[in-house]
């Protein structure tokens, strides 16, 4: 059962991505707004390929838009690349290279890259199983405010 509902947890974390967005912006809007700066927008349209809409090359454009984001400081950009490689969308599967990209992240308190990397604590993805590691980000995630974070740590006590 905690394993269903930490894989639950995980889809809810990846979609909440595309969430966020305001759903009647589409692609368009969000290429100009990232061509003129906006990082938040680059970040989305990121978000947008990764999740295969709009364009075939989509894991292409996404590391494009995701790599501009991250030269900007988005952490979420930092996230979804870990993501990608943890994934295998557009690189070769690779959870170090992941985990690297979920430190940068979590190191500027980025709850999403947190409760990624938590998990691969907990379950030995690119790292060595470390419980104590896991419970230890899970709590420092739940402090800043994260609901997924609280209820993993309470779940996985």
């Amino acid at each position: 059962m905690k394993y269903l509902c930490f894989f639950f947890a995980i889809c809810v974390t990846v979609f909440s991505n595309y969430s966020y967005a305001n759903r009647e912006m589409d692609i368009e809007q969000h290429l100009v707004y990232a061509k003129l700066g906006n990082v938040k927008s680059m970040n989305q349209l990121g978000v947008l390929y990764r999740m295969g809409l709009y364009r075939e090359d989509r894991f292409k454009n996404a590391i494009f838009w995701f790599e501009k984001a991250i030269k900007q400081g988005n952490t979420d950009a930092l996230y979804n690349i870990g993501l990608m490689y943890e994934e295998g969308y557009g690189y070769k599967k690779n959870y170090t290279k992941a985990i690297e990209y979920y430190i940068k992240a979590a190191n500027e308190n980025n709850t999403k890259a947190m409760y990624a990397l938590s998990g691969a604590y907990r379950f030995g993805r690119g790292v060595s199983i470390d419980t104590a590691m896991a419970n230890s980000i899970l709590r420092k995630c739940s402090e800043l405010g994260d609901n997924n974070c609280a209820l993993y740590l309470n779940l996985f006590r």
